[in-house]
């Protein structure tokens, strides 16, 4: 037999093998990418900056308020109340 008849026929031999050592290295590549996606959005998620938060009546500016970890357990307000004007004309809207 000739050198390329027996370089075909090895060549028939290894083609399962090289499927699965191309399909492994495929699978193991796409593990990699993942887990760096999966770091990269866990690292974004825990990086966030705090949010602002504020609070208006809708007539008077903004007010910003202070984040707490946990509820208001006080009997006092964190806000001060608005002044009520009765002088004020209100205009219902149609």
């Amino acid at each position: 037999m000739s050198r390329g008849a027996w370089n075909l026929i090895k060549s028939k031999k290894n083609f399962n093998v090289g499927i699965y050592r191309r399909g492994l290295s495929a699978l193991i590549l796409s593990l990699i990418l993942s887990t760096i996606m999966a770091l990269l959005i866990i690292k974004a998620y825990f990086d966030l900056p705090k949010r602002a938060y504020y609070a208006t009546s809708g007539v008077t500016p903004p007010v910003e308020l202070t984040a707490l970890d946990a509820r208001n357990m006080t009997s006092t307000p964190l806000l001060t109340p608005d002044v009520p004007s009765d002088d004020e004309i209100k205009v219902i809207p149609e």
